[in-house]
């Protein structure tokens, strides 16, 4: 059996949590395996022989913290230390370029997620970042998407590099069924413009009667939408980033979480839902229609049909407790029979290959 080395540099926790989610169902099948994250996160990560941490620059492009050669140093001293077969990135960093290099020169499996096979519309350097995604493909030996969609992208894109590509599901650590407590709708994410903020602002303003929390950072394109949003009175706006110990509360004391978005190629966030058994509404966009059972885990909405979303927000909150329980379980069921990574665990060691 061969021995990987699970990589993320990024500081969003749900990068951390999908590595060590899957760093622990590996282990408890007896695969030898190592993580290599950052450090002062504020995921719970555990912390012994095979876990190990660097200060990598929060920002995954290029700062003045990118040129930090100690640290940098210390890193590659880490990598070349370990006896690892393959390596599994599952975030885009700067920082990965340098074990990405180690790895071809010792002929180590080179394994990377791609999470937006297409650069979203409204978001920042959109050339820089398709030109990066390329370099990962071409250096890569297998490339992973969290999506059907995303999978069949990569391939129009890059026909040349068909054989690489490998699809598997997105995965969070589940706990146990807790039905959601909450009376309020939840957006929760970055406040960007290809989320649909815009469309987000008609929802609250067309539901007067319903409260609405949302929670992200703002980008600097959705400052004037964002601040529309935070003087309607049923809306409650938080522009800081969630720490991880509040996640659960957050989650539970919703009814349901909203998914507006203008694109997406998947969403971590309808993941984040089903582990909490939150219903989802979500246009049917990009991938969204694949994480999301119309009718069963929550609803799916044309995309742009304002009007539908606000309709299936009431047809949430009208239901009695028999038929909103029973959402509540579809989504926390089917969440973890296709995206908990104990229910992943085979899948996504066959596709990089430790069998």
């Amino acid at each position: 059996m061969k021995s990987v080395l699970l990589v993320t540099l990024s500081w969003h926790t749900d990068h951390q949590e999908a590595i060590f989610s899957m760093y622990a169902q590996m282990k408890a099948q007896g695969v030898k395996v190592w993580t290599l994250t950052i450090a002062d996160s504020d995921y719970p990560a555990p912390h012994n022989e095979d876990n190990y941490f660097v200060r990598a620059p929060k920002n995954p492009g290029i700062e003045k913290e990118t040129f930090n050669f100690s640290e940098l140093l210390r890193m590659m001293k880490i990598v070349r230390k370990l006896n690892f077969d393959i390596v599994y990135f599952e975030s885009f960093h700067f920082w990965n370029y340098p074990i990405m290099l180690y790895c071809k020169s010792k002929r180590k499996l080179l394994t990377h997620i791609i999470h937006d096979a297409v650069i979203h519309k409204g978001d920042s350097n959109v050339r820089i970042k398709t030109y990066l995604n390329k370099t990962i493909i071409d250096l890569s030996d297998i490339i992973f998407t969290k999506s059907k969609l995303g999978a069949d992208t990569i391939k129009a894109m890059y026909p040349k590099r068909v054989d690489k590509v490998r699809c598997v599901s997105v995965w969070r650590e589940f706990s146990g069924y807790s039905q959601p407590l909450g009376e309020k709708v939840l957006f929760f994410g970055r406040l960007n413009i290809y989320k649909g903020i815009d469309e987000l602002y008609q929802v609250i303003s067309r539901t007067p009667d319903i409260g609405f929390i949302v929670k992200g950072k703002p980008d600097s394109a959705a400052v004037e939408v964002v601040k529309r949003i935070k003087e309607l009175p049923n809306a409650i706006l938080d522009g800081q980033t969630v720490p991880y110990a509040k996640l659960d509360e957050l989650f539970r004391n919703s009814k349901c979480v909203i998914l507006p978005y203008k694109s997406a190629t998947q969403s971590g966030v309808v993941i984040d839902a089903y582990k909490h058994a939150c219903p989802v509404i979500a246009f049917d966009v990009g991938a969204l229609g694949e994480q999301v059972l119309d009718g069963k885990t929550g609803y799916l909405v044309p995309a742009g049909d304002v009007k539908g979303l606000t309709n299936c927000i009431h047809r949430i909150f009208s239901m009695n407790e028999c038929e909103y329980s029973e959402m509540c379980h579809n989504a926390y069921q089917y969440g973890f029979s296709s995206f908990s990574a104990q229910s992943q665990v085979d899948d996504f060691m066959n596709a990089i290959g430790v069998r």
